[in-house]
């Protein structure tokens, strides 16, 4: 029970991680989109800025997922479903959507 329980919470914080590790190069993606000159490269910046978004929905529902089987300490999984639900593409930053 003991390691089942670590591996939850291992899995809960690499999610946790990976979450501020998108969250981080959609704000660095939507940057150089404002400074982009280039609409073919502008184009692959909002491209990566979905597909980010996507995977972030991804973990909320594994989050949620988590949340309904392991009903121990909700914590930290009410922490990665909040992490995981906030926005992050910046729709103010980028032009000519």
């Amino acid at each position: 029970m003991i390691s089942s329980q670590q591996n939850s919470y291992s899995i809960i914080g690499n999610l946790s991680r990976e979450v501020d590790s998108i969250r981080m190069r959609s704000k660095s993606i939507c940057k150089s989109i404002l400074d982009c000159k280039d609409d073919c490269l502008s184009c692959r910046l909002k491209k990566e800025l979905c597909l980010l978004d996507k995977r972030r929905l991804e973990i909320l529902k594994i989050a949620s997922f988590i949340r309904g089987c392991n009903n121990k300490d909700t914590l930290a999984i009410d922490f990665l479903i909040e992490i995981s639900g906030r926005a992050i593409s910046y729709r103010s930053t980028s032009r000519n959507q």
